[in-house]
């Protein structure tokens, strides 16, 4: 890999800012994690599956598309058992078919509420990419220090 040597010296500098959003998006995945902790899982059925669509003028009136899931559950003992409905986004649309049975995770004090797996994973996707590109930065930065060794032993 050969770097441009303008380049070279900005690297450092964006090898330390993602490191940082890094670590922001690390500590929000364990902030999820901890959210989500105590929910419990109930088994669900879809009743209703929207996809909402968007377009924006900021961007050329690009259409984006989001999934939006309802899910029917019943939660409680079972002499008071409670049916509840609620909706979340989802990230695709591929198997969620109104009528199919599916496991969700509600929380226990709210069953009104249930786990939003959309920012979840968004934060966990975003997370893995920070993560690759650190590694990338790193292999950088060390190339930079073995090339300047070798020009030292010159």
């Amino acid at each position: 890999m050969t770097l441009n040597p303008d380049t070279k010296k900005y690297i450092p500098k964006i090898f330390a800012a993602m490191l940082i959003a890094t670590a922001l998006l690390f500590a929000m995945n364990v902030r999820y994690y901890q959210k989500y902790a105590d929910f419990v899982p109930v088994n669900a059925v879809i009743t209703d599956v929207q996809r909402h669509i968007t377009s924006s003028p900021s961007s050329d009136n690009k259409t984006s598309y989001t999934t939006y899931v309802t899910y029917q559950y019943n939660y409680g003992s079972s002499n008071a058992s409670k049916t509840y409905t609620a909706t979340r986004s989802e990230f695709f649309k591929f198997g969620k078919e109104k009528g199919k049975r599916a496991v969700v995770k509600i929380n226990p004090e709210n069953p009104k509420e249930i786990e939003d797996t959309y920012g979840r994973n968004a934060c966990r996707m975003i997370t893995g990419f920070c993560f690759a590109v650190d590694a990338f930065l790193w292999m950088a930065i060390r190339q930079i220090k073995q090339e300047e060794e070798k020009e030292n032993w010159s």
